[in-house]
């Protein structure tokens, strides 16, 4: 549930299918934001990068930059986590975020922890590539570029946020959501703009390759 007030743009529940794609059953969406579905790509890598441990962080920003650079669609299945529930909201400002819900196929058990990481980050990359395959020629351009510069961000913005964070400091941790949800909402206000960067080209390419060499999660 969002904060009092906030608007309830998306609701969706995800659902994993055997092969690791998921289907979808959305139950409320406003079709003011046309793009909601694939910036839930976004908004959903930006918030989880910074919910998961550095491992799986470093894990899932690897996967997702080699699907940046070649798009395949391969889906992994998954046996804990067998899809999610998600909303996103437009809060003041405004701004976008999201409520995210992992569905599981028994209780989780605390030796769980590490797997069940694993298969929200393998879910998460499921998403992205169900929703690219189904995207029109468009979409899948600005995916691939706004994914890109969300990786990115998390690794210039987020992480050196993260390293100096003491987690104890509610007011530095409120802080870091809202940065992460400032950095998405911008994302998606740019999605219709005209872009300088765009797959294979120069810039693009420039973008990737520091992503890729990065490696201080």
């Amino acid at each position: 549930m969002g904060l009092f007030s906030d608007k309830l743009i998306l609701k969706l529940i995800a659902t994993s299918i055997s092969s690791g794609k998921l289907a979808y059953d959305v139950e409320k969406i406003d079709h003011k934001y046309i793009h909601i579905l694939p910036f839930s790509c976004i908004s959903l890598i930006g918030s989880q990068l910074t919910v998961l441990t550095s491992q799986h962080s470093r894990s899932l920003s690897k996967q997702l930059l080699q699907f940046i650079e070649n798009p395949r669609i391969q889906y992994k299945p998954t046996t804990l986590v067998h899809g999610f529930q998600l909303e996103i909201y437009e809060g003041r400002g405004p701004i976008l975020y999201n409520q995210f819900q992992p569905n599981f196929t028994r209780p989780p058990l605390p030796m769980d922890d590490s797997r069940l990481e694993g298969e929200i980050e393998q879910t998460l990359l499921n998403h992205v590539i169900t929703v690219y395959e189904d995207a029109g020629s468009q979409d899948k351009s600005d995916l691939q570029v706004f994914l890109l510069m969300t990786v990115s961000s998390h690794q210039q913005n987020i992480i050196p946020h993260i390293n100096r964070l003491n987690f104890y400091d509610m007011e530095n941790r409120k802080r870091l959501i809202r940065t992460v949800i400032d950095i998405c909402t911008a994302i998606y206000t740019r999605w219709d703009n005209e872009k300088s960067i765009y797959p294979g080209n120069t810039l693009f390419m420039q973008h990737l390759k520091a992503a890729k060499e990065f490696d201080s999660y």
